[in-house]
């Protein structure tokens, strides 16, 4: 990709970039994002050869996530970990929004959303706020979140 070595030489620094997934069934047939992760791993690698630091969220525990999925997704994590400059990883654990394609599913798995809204102010991506996601995920998503304020550089 030409435009990623010329926003480098023009002084691109940093690109923030949501995932999501590491899983192709989740990133294709549940947030529909139409590519693979083989595709975001290369896009990724692309990034960072150029020498620009590549700052990615993801999103685990879906509606029907399955514990291997999540795996996919932390793998690819761990692979990107390995690439020069390291890039930043954030994993949020997914909330269903009323109106949005999810949600629905949601609901009927169980989740209950409130019904004022001001109590939605206490969403939290970090922590376990749906039936089906076990209070041992959250662990992980801190694990694999790896940014540079974390570490006191920025």
């Amino acid at each position: 990709c030409e435009y990623i070595k010329d926003i480098a030489k023009r002084g691109c620094t940093r690109i923030l970039m949501g995932l999501e997934s590491g899983n192709d069934r989740i990133l294709n047939e549940v947030i529909y994002k139409g590519v693979k992760k083989d595709q975001v791993f290369e896009l990724c690698k692309r990034i960072a050869d150029a020498g620009i630091m590549g700052s990615y969220t993801f999103v685990v525990g879906f509606p029907g996530e399955k514990d291997s999925e999540i795996e996919d997704t932390f793998d690819l994590i761990e692979r990107l970990w390995d690439l020069t400059p390291r890039p930043e990883t954030k994993v949020h654990i997914y909330y269903p929004y009323p109106g949005t394609p999810l949600f629905e599913t949601a609901c009927s798995l169980g989740y209950q959303p409130y019904e004022k809204l001001e109590d939605w102010s206490e969403v939290n991506y970090y922590t376990s706020q749906t039936p089906w996601v076990s209070p041992g995920l959250e662990e992980r998503t801190k694990k694999h979140t790896d940014m540079m304020f974390l570490k006191g550089k920025g």
